[in-house]
């Protein structure tokens, strides 16, 4: 047969750059061989010392025209990881040639699976994604990814396949493989991952990742303490988790930026369990400020890496200065009527009470009182307890007042201690001065007060008289000035202007320390005056002799009180000097008075000079100014029968003064007595002169004209001294003293 036709040997596998488990030669003949050969060159990868290698085809390799096939990898010591060149030559049976060279470049012969590192999930890893990160030694061609449920929640779709795309399969290091379209796992279900990877050659390596759990739910943390918009003064919380953590930090971040950075506090292990914490105070936690608003958060992983971003609680005020009371009526040590108590807030509270307590005075059986304050009145600023249902305190005990309350945060207030008199007693008040008398003469004032008062006013109010267009005059009386007790006349300070001749309504009223009223006490009508009665004396006159105790004088005003004193300042001793005369009722009337002989006046002594003085008090108690008139020589009348005793005779002289006269003149009769014989009886007239001491006594007889001239005082009011001559004795001494006895 004539042949000049090139054989055809189709080589069906290997291909270029492919790498082989089997490296099997696969081809087709286009007619039969007689010669056939097959050299190997190794060209890349592991070393082999044994390349190049040669293979001729004998047998039904030469004439079998298709679907032949030889085992290389089991004729020739081949080296796993080698790359070679395959060069094959062919001869047909008329000696032609194949046209083209056969040759199969870079096919790799490779017996060794993959060597696969998984870098995650790890065995009993929390997942929330379908994916690996993994490494390979060398490109895959395949990457096979199984989740088999195992436990947890029924998945009724498992096994799960899934293969990874090929960007992941060249050889080298993948991270965060993700499969957006993998397939749809369940939450909280536990599965089994096992990952098949087949190299280029057709190598496989399993991995089994025994368990792994899937969770793509967020936790939930939730919090129950701190509340929206609460107040604390504590940084505890208490919460609840659904799941185990594996990182979190609690974040208070100032709503104003004034207040500050955030306080971020790492969580601890122990406080990411899964479970329930009350009033926890985290171990990292730092100190908040006071006063600063807080919005709450935090920001968490869980085991499968599902991040928990949330606001927990907004609006929180941090608040750790405790509340105060300020203000607080009644104040420590006052006196009150009432239970109610007056306050203001420095915050707003939360809770309050007040206790009343008997600390002294009057017995109560029922103390303490506590009273707890209705939250009306937890507003901050001013608070008044007077609607609120007040203890029945008793009258006369002293209690310890304690206010206590809590603020919004659970911040106790410093106990506020004061001690109150408890009195609803009216209090008594009486005016003992001015007295229950028409008139005064100042504005002082006097009074007995049942017990200590807070204040009082007394009223001076116009009822006639002289016009007072300032009426009512009201005065305020200073607390100092009103002692439990009898408070004695004194001036007030400041004095009302009254006016001189008015008459006025005096009240004075005044509450108690616990602003119980008392009653009015009132002096209707009282004159007010100032003015000094005048007193006129015209008898007795200064260095006269007053014959008698007539007195002439004139008084302006009736008068109160009055008195006329006789003091002795010379001629006879008068043992009961001072006379002190008061002025009956009627002589006191206001009048002129002409030689009046006082009701109470008293027996003064001849022959004595005295120094008269008047005193006068109208109503009012002014006094007039002083009155007095020196040197009165009182002698009392000489009318009446006097009588000398001698040793042989008795001379008897009886005067008897002219009516209407001054006592100066008058009848004079003499008679001489021896036994019972009487002679010598004659009538006449005397004169007495008293300007000039001694005084005389010129007498006459009318019947024998004997004129006889005596120098005469009073031993005493009822004794007269006398020295007689015809003509006037020079002095006492020019004569006999002859000493006469009043008889009549």
């Amino acid at each position: 047969t004539f042949d000049i036709t090139p054989p055809v040997l189709s080589v069906i596998s290997p291909l270029e750059n492919k790498f082989y488990l089997d490296f099997l030669l696969q081809y087709n003949l286009s007619e039969p061989l007689s010669f056939g050969r097959v050299d190997l060159q190794r060209v890349r990868g592991v070393y082999d010392a044994d390349s190049p290698y040669t293979v001729e085809l004998e047998n039904e390799q030469l004439s079998v025209l298709e679907n032949n096939t030889i085992d290389l990898d089991q004729k020739l010591p081949l080296k796993s990881g080698a790359g070679y060149d395959m060069e094959i030559s062919i001869l047909d049976r008329a000696g032609n040639s194949s046209d083209e060279q056969i040759l199969i470049e870079n096919v790799t012969y490779d017996t060794i699976p993959p060597v696969i590192a998984i870098l995650a999930p790890g065995l009993d890893d929390f997942i929330n994604y379908k994916g690996i990160s993994y490494s390979t030694n060398e490109s895959l061609r395949e990457f096979e990814l199984v989740w088999t449920r195992i436990g947890g929640v029924l998945d009724p779709d498992s096994p799960h396949t899934a293969f990874l795309p090929e960007q992941y399969l060249p050889q080298g290091r993948y991270e965060n493989v993700r499969l957006d379209d993998g397939p749809l796992l369940i939450n909280n279900t536990e599965y089994s991952l096992t990952i098949i990877a087949t190299d280029l050659g057709g190598n496989k390596r399993i991995r089994v990742i025994d368990k792994i759990i899937y969770d793509d739910v967020l936790p939930e943390f939730s919090l129950t303490k701190p509340q929206p918009e609460a107040f604390i003064n504590s940084t505890g919380l208490t919460y609840s988790l659904n799941e185990r953590l594996i990182q979190g930090e609690i974040i208070w971040e100032p709503i104003d930026p004034t207040g500050g950075s955030p306080i971020k506090v790492a969580l601890k292990e122990s406080e990411m369990d899964q479970g329930s914490f009350d009033e926890i105070i985290l171990q990292n936690q730092t100190a908040l400020i006071d006063g600063i608003l807080y919005n709450l958060s935090i920001d968490a992983y869980d085991r499968a890496e599902n991040r928990l971003s949330i606001l927990l609680s907004d609006s929180i005020t941090y608040d750790i200065s405790p509340p105060d009371f300020v203000d607080i009526a009644p104040e420590a040590g006052s006196y009150v009527n009432s239970a109610i108590v007056k306050f203001t807030n420095t915050e707003q509270l939360s809770s309050a009470s007040v206790i009343w307590e008997r600390i002294d005075g009057e017995e109560d059986n029922n103390s303490p009182h506590t009273i707890d304050i209705p939250s009306e009145y937890f507003g901050k600023g001013v608070q008044e307890t007077s609607s609120i249902t007040t203890p029945n305190l008793i009258n006369g005990t002293v209690y310890r007042l304690t206010l206590n309350g809590r603020d919004l945060a659970g911040n106790l207030s410093g106990v506020v201690y004061h001690n109150m008199n408890y009195d609803i007693v009216n209090p008594e008040i009486s005016i003992i001065y001015p007295l229950q008398k028409p008139a005064i003469n100042n504005t002082d004032i006097g009074y007995e007060l049942s017990e200590q008062l807070g204040f009082a006013t007394i009223k001076y109010t116009w009822l006639n008289g002289a016009e007072d267009g300032n009426s009512p005059h009201i005065v305020n009386i200073d607390q100092r000035s009103l002692p439990e007790g009898t408070t004695d006349r004194h001036p007030l300070n400041p004095a009302p202007f009254l006016v001189d001749g008015a008459s006025y309504k005096i009240e004075l009223e005044g509450v108690d320390r616990a602003g119980n009223k008392s009653n009015i006490s009132i002096r209707e009508s009282i004159l007010y005056d100032i003015t000094k009665p005048t007193i006129t004396m015209s008898v007795p006159l200064e260095g006269m002799v007053n014959i008698g105790k007539e007195i002439s004088y004139s008084i302006s005003e009736d008068l109160f009180e009055s008195t006329i004193v006789w003091n002795r300042i010379g001629g006879n001793t008068d043992e009961n000097s001072p006379h002190n005369v008061e002025f009956s009722d009627e002589e006191k009337k206001k009048g002129d008075y002409d030689l009046m002989i006082l009701e109470n006046t008293s027996d003064l002594l001849s022959s004595t000079t005295y120094n008269v003085s008047i005193k006068g008090i109208d109503p009012a108690g002014n006094e007039n100014e002083p009155l007095m008139v020196n040197n009165v020589d009182y002698v009392r009348s000489i009318d009446g029968q006097w009588i000398f005793k001698g040793a042989v005779i008795i001379v008897v002289w009886n005067f008897t003064t002219t009516s209407g006269d001054d006592g100066l003149t008058g009848d004079f009769e003499q008679w001489i007595q021896m036994g019972d014989k009487v002679s010598n009886r004659e009538k006449g007239t005397f004169t007495i002169d008293y300007s000039v001491k001694p005084w005389t006594l010129d007498w006459t007889m009318s019947s024998s004209g004997i004129r006889r001239i005596s120098l005469f005082n009073f031993g005493d009011n009822e004794t007269l001294n006398v020295i007689t001559g015809e003509t006037k004795p020079e002095d006492w001494d020019d004569g006999q003293i002859m000493q006469y006895k009043y008889s009549q």
